[in-house]
């Protein structure tokens, strides 16, 4: 699943030499850990360019290199904006407005951010449960691995353990190995 962090959250999280606030990194690392494509939105790249301070501007282009960039994202015609209620006023509302309807049209699962106005719109939408602000975002990340370890750990016999920890004597794996030519190679 693919999500967008709204510019102002990737430019949190990308900022050299501030502290990164530690709901912020878990709420990244929980997303990476759950298989969640962070992803930035083309128009972000395009807002970040109209920075007038050449090295901000260079640094935070340069930090949202490291995402990858939607693809061919979805554009709404100026009818289809006014069906949904969205003005746009100025470049911010355009690009607010491009990213919730890559939002509206699945081109991603979720969009975080922290723009009431964002979340209005979504709300106008019919989204709202797809866009989320970064703390609301995270306990539903927390959820959605408390679920993943629960069905993980369910059986009471079976434990867990990494491919590194087994071993490869074990008389579990003598049938295995009878059966597969090349199974110790393999494991």
């Amino acid at each position: 699943m693919k999500v967008l962090f709204d510019t102002n959250i990737l430019i949190a999280l990308e900022t050299p030499g501030e502290i990164l606030p530690e709901s912020l990194a878990e709420m990244v690392r929980l997303a990476r850990e759950l298989k969640y494509e962070i992803c930035v939105h083309p128009a972000q790249v395009e807002d970040l360019k109209r920075d007038k301070d050449e090295t901000r501007r260079e640094v935070q282009l340069s930090r949202l290199r490291q995402y990858p960039e939607l693809d061919d994202p979805p554009v709404p015609t100026k009818a289809g904006l006014q069906a949904l209620g969205w003005s746009e006023a100025n470049d911010n509302d355009r690009i607010d407005n491009l990213l919730l309807f890559a939002t509206k049209r699945s081109a991603v699962s979720f969009l975080v951010t922290e723009d009431r106005g964002i979340h209005a719109k979504a709300k106008r939408a019919g989204i709202a449960e797809r866009v989320h602000d970064a703390e609301d975002f995270l306990a539903y990340l927390r959820e959605q691995d408390r679920a993943n370890r629960s069905v993980q750990t369910e059986c009471v016999n079976v434990e867990t353990v990494s491919v590194s920890h087994l071993d490869s004597g074990d008389a579990l794996f003598d049938s295995l190995r009878a059966d597969y030519e090349g199974f110790d190679g393999w494991l």
